[in-house]
């Protein structure tokens, strides 16, 4: 029995022979139909249902070698995983020598580099944040310290006003007691 690639092969044969059988055929008078050998599209097509035939029958068949054949890849796939698994716990040395000669590395290093663009973005994103974050703080800061300047400047007014006004009053005291209107001193 012959294999699916070769059954399509043929298929492909037949099929574009029966495509020439239509570019050959007398067209019509004002029309686009072509008048066309029915006998020979039936031969054509008698001679590819075997093909299709037998396509559909090795189809199950097919479908079992392929599951075998991923249950294959996917058992050596394993075995593969376990066996690298165990070089890279013995000897991380040779493992890397041995990776570094493959595929792996070139996937591993394309990794790596998304890893360390991804950690890049991060860090700014953080920065930038950070930034932001420190801004906010020394905003709040900024208006405590200019309400502290400001209640201080106020407190620091009412003292001195009241220093001011107790010394005018014990200068009025005095005058009063030396019986004279002389003027308090200006500060």
């Amino acid at each position: 029995m012959e294999s699916i690639t070769a059954h399509l092969a043929k298929i492909e044969d037949l099929i574009l022979r029966i495509e020439d059988l239509l570019e050959g055929a007398r067209p019509t008078a004002f029309s686009t139909k072509v008048s066309v050998d029915k006998n020979k599209v039936y031969e054509l097509i008698d001679e590819l249902k075997p093909y299709l035939d037998d396509i559909i029958q090795d189809l199950p068949d097919e479908i079992v070698k392929a599951k075998r054949v991923v249950a294959d890849s996917e058992k050596i796939l394993g075995d593969a995983r376990s066996r690298a698994s165990m070089i890279l716990r013995s000897n991380e040395a040779e493992a890397e020598k041995l990776v570094s000669e493959h595929e792996i590395t070139k996937l591993a290093a394309a990794q790596a580099e998304q890893i360390i663009e991804d950690a890049r973005k991060f860090a700014k994103e953080m920065r930038l944040n950070a930034v932001e974050y420190a801004d906010e703080i020394l905003v709040k800061t900024e208006e405590t310290v200019r309400d502290a300047l400001g209640a201080f400047t106020k407190s620091w007014r009412d003292i001195e006003k009241t220093f001011t006004d107790t010394g005018d009053l014990i200068f009025e005291n005095r005058q009063e007691l030396r019986g004279s209107d002389r003027q308090p001193p200006k500060s």
